[in-house]
């Protein structure tokens, strides 16, 4: 057994310095430098632990060798992550992957984006994720090409926020998540104390703790959904319209007893309405819920008649305008309506809610217009060989 697992430490000590030799040196693209030294470092680092686990080795006998396996296993998992969410962005270095990721740049000097921003890389087939071990963005292959979805890169980059909420530079948006857990807490330890009073199903006290329990993982989800609302404006609440209307089977979802990871597409889009008024974008607020309710996805489902308890309107509210609150404090450029009005045409906050005035103004012919601002685009981020936008039909 100890020569079986010599081989494996040597197998993956093989497989992390071909992961190293992947990493092409000079990149083409300096915005990716960042990914590239995290990468090898942490190649190093997991490279530096299996010479720990070999030495080891050499002094234990055949039956006192588990936990050894058990050390090895994990750099196994670490370098599988690394391969796959950081190493590959870095190998196929494509075009697409250099455009996105010097778009994502310039959006963190726009909004004051305190930490390092994330690369992206143009290869998901699981729509938009962030992965937090390497810092990436991952987007399907053809976004580069488009505009009405690029908003939800804000939300990714609201998950970076959170995932690092704890660092020195992001202390007021860690406040705002705390100041939201207790406001989360309040609601549901009264509303617990309420049900329990009452002699109402038996069942209610349990969905209420699992209402609880649900909203701990949504305001994830939520904080995310704000962040990229108050730093780009109504284009992410028009970007959440186009997303539900291509995906959602049910808006006003609430399974139960069964676990959900998001909230209801519905409660998303009425804390992005709420969020809109903080801003002063209440004329569009109005603008998106009149475009939401005539929509079909709205009249195809109804909510359950325990989906207030998820998602009231007060709760809502007082999440909206804690993290609004919370990003101006960390000094995020949080965009107004004035603000918006004053931004130059070479911001990407100014074109992406321009592009959802111009889709609205005529949907048919949009597509010339976006192809011409995307090509603009690339040649002023300097990408033109991203520059492979079809012709429209």
């Amino acid at each position: 057994m100890k020569d079986y697992l010599k081989g494996l430490i040597q197998e993956e000590m093989n497989r992390g310095q071909s992961l190293k030799a992947m990493i092409p040196r000079p990149l083409k693209y300096s915005e990716l430098e960042g990914l590239a030294v995290d990468c090898e470092t942490k190649i190093e680092a997991t490279l530096g632990l299996l010479q720990d686990i070999a030495g080891e080795l050499e002094d234990r006998g055949d039956g006192d060798i588990r936990d050894l396996h058990r050390k090895l296993r994990q750099c196994h998992r670490y370098l599988a992550l690394l391969e796959s969410f950081g190493v590959t962005a870095l190998y196929c270095g494509t075009p697409e992957i250099g455009y996105l990721t010097k778009l994502v740049y310039k959006v963190h000097q726009e909004i004051n984006f305190p930490v390092s921003p994330p690369s992206v890389a143009c290869i998901s087939t699981e729509y938009y994720y962030y992965h937090a071990v390497t810092n990436v963005i991952f987007v399907p292959l053809t976004e580069s090409d488009y505009l009405l979805h690029i908003p939800d890169l804000f939300h990714e980059m609201g998950h970076a926020v959170f995932d690092r909420r704890e660092e020195p530079r992001l202390e007021q948006s860690n406040k705002a998540y705390l100041e939201i857990l207790q406001t989360i807490t309040q609601h549901y330890h009264t509303l617990l104390k309420q049900k329990r009073r009452e002699t109402g199903p038996r069942m209610y006290p349990d969905l209420i703790r699992h209402l609880y329990q649900q909203w701990l993982n949504w305001i994830v989800e939520f904080f995310c959904d704000l962040f990229a609302l108050y730093t780009l404006g109504p284009a992410y609440a028009w970007a959440h319209l186009h997303l539900s209307s291509k995906t959602s089977d049910d808006v006003y979802r609430l399974p139960f007893p069964e676990w959900e990871e998001h909230p209801s597409d519905e409660a998303r889009m009425r804390m992005l309405r709420f969020g809109l008024e903080f801003q002063g974008f209440g004329t569009d607020a109005k603008a998106i819920e009149a475009k939401w309710n005539g929509m079909p996805f709205t009249h195809v489902s109804r909510p359950s008649r325990d989906y207030h308890y998820a998602y009231p309107d007060d709760l809502l509210k007082k999440v909206a305008g804690t993290v609004f609150e919370g990003l101006k404090r960390n000094r995020f450029n949080v965009v107004d309506a004035q603000r918006l009005s004053q931004l130059g045409e070479d911001s990407i906050v100014h074109l992406l809610n321009e592009a959802w005035d111009h889709f609205w103004q005529d949907p048919c012919s949009f597509r010339k217009w976006e192809q011409g601002q995307v090509g603009e685009l690339k040649a002023r981020l300097g990408v033109m060989d991203a520059l492979h936008t079809p012709s429209n039909s």
